[in-house]
């Protein structure tokens, strides 16, 4: 809960007071994600420098990445929409937030049991339609 609320905070600052558009949101939301993704990884890494592993290393460097990429991507994603309904914003925000605790919930219990390899796979399946949709429309946009 407090790693989604720290997240959001920077988020929710940048399209109140900075800017609401959807471009600058969602790479601004990917890079807060990950920039919290790295120095998590940083710390665990400094914790627990005697058992790492190099795989452990890698889905932690690549999953946990993306992972916090998606959780801040869904809050700025849905920010972009509700912050010019007033009667929504809150409840918006709220619900935004709970769907990336969510999220973020399943992908933890998934990598820490015998699934690894859906813990693993679950941000790049999720990351991979958003992906195609946000090109898909930039290239609609260009022509």
């Amino acid at each position: 809960i407090t790693e989604e609320l720290l997240k959001a905070f920077p988020i929710l600052f940048y399209a109140i007071a900075i800017s609401d558009k959807k471009e600058t949101l969602f790479t601004a939301s990917m890079a807060t994600g990950i920039g919290f993704a790295i120095l998590e990884n940083a710390y665990y890494l400094i914790v627990n420098y005697e058992t790492f592993s190099v795989l452990s290393a890698l889905i932690r460097g690549f999953g946990t990445g993306l992972m916090h990429g998606m959780c801040t991507l869904l809050v700025g994603f849905g920010i972009s929409f509700i912050r010019k309904r007033r009667k929504l914003f809150a409840v918006g925000i709220f619900a935004l937030l709970s769907t990336a605790i969510t999220y973020h919930s399943i992908f933890n219990m998934l990598i820490q049991s015998k699934h690894l390899i859906f813990g693993a796979l679950l941000p790049l399946v999720t990351y991979l339609p958003f992906f195609v949709w946000s090109h898909k429309n930039k290239i609609k946009s260009s022509s």
